[in-house]
């Protein structure tokens, strides 16, 4: 026997099996989720406890300076006139937008 018909009898059989089948879409979308759910856990990083200072007043837009601020319906404003004046503001756009909701309901029943 020469050198290369010792290769070809070394070398592992032909593949007579048929090959794997294909992952179902099902499980490519487990393997999926579960890498993502573990690169989720890795990314998790707690909020910090500390407090957070507001930079600027939601009315005016001033920067809040001082160290006494008022914090109302989710925003932080530099004094009580500025959170009338945005209570004023958001009254006036909901009401022009529900006007505007009746002027549209309205335009779709004639129709």
């Amino acid at each position: 026997m020469s050198f290369s018909e010792e290769q070809k009898d070394n070398k592992a059989p032909e593949s007579s099996e048929a090959p794997k089948e294909a992952a179902t879409p099902a499980q490519e979308e487990a393997k999926a989720a579960e890498a993502a759910a573990a690169l989720a856990s890795k990314a998790f990083t707690p909020k910090s406890t500390a407090a957070v200072k507001p930079t600027q007043c939601a009315g005016c837009a001033k920067n809040l300076k001082k160290k006494l601020w008022y914090y109302r319906n989710n925003n932080y404003f530099c004094n009580n006139q500025c959170y009338a004046k945005k209570v004023a503001e958001d009254a006036k756009k909901a009401a022009a937008a529900a006007e505007k909701a009746k002027a549209e309901a309205e335009k779709a029943n004639q129709a």
